[in-house]
């Protein structure tokens, strides 16, 4: 990365970064129309500017674990959108947490990823 890239990679990584990382794994995890067995736990920031809720999902018949995670970003949803979808980026894939990442499928607005974490 540039010198002239730092900044920018500061701003996505602050704002950014954190959130989609939790985001996909819970995204990952998480089964649509699954039952929530009424189990969360939420953390706050000190001036309460910021909550990250997360549900413990059934999950499916075949097994494994189900999260839903539910966050706040203040951006603007086109900004935050365009981040999360731009799967052509190897922003992700360079992340030290993060070994491989990959689009899997795609319908209308509705996209699956798959992400091995270190």
């Amino acid at each position: 990365m540039g010198a002239t890239l730092l900044p920018r990679f500061t701003f996505l990584s602050r704002l950014l970064v954190r959130p989609l990382v939790a985001g996909l794994i819970m995204g990952l995890c998480a089964i649509p129309g699954a039952a929530q067995t009424g189990s969360e736990k939420t953390k706050s920031d000190p001036s309460g500017s910021s909550q990250i809720s997360i549900y413990h999902l059934k999950p499916e018949p075949r097994g494994g674990r189900a999260y839903k995670l539910v966050y706040y970003v203040p951006v603007a949803i086109d900004v935050y959108w365009k981040f999360k979808t731009d799967f052509e980026s190897d922003f992700l894939a360079s992340h030290k947490y993060i070994r491989a990442h990959r689009l899997i499928s795609r319908n209308g607005m509705t996209a699956l990823t798959e992400n091995k974490y270190a």
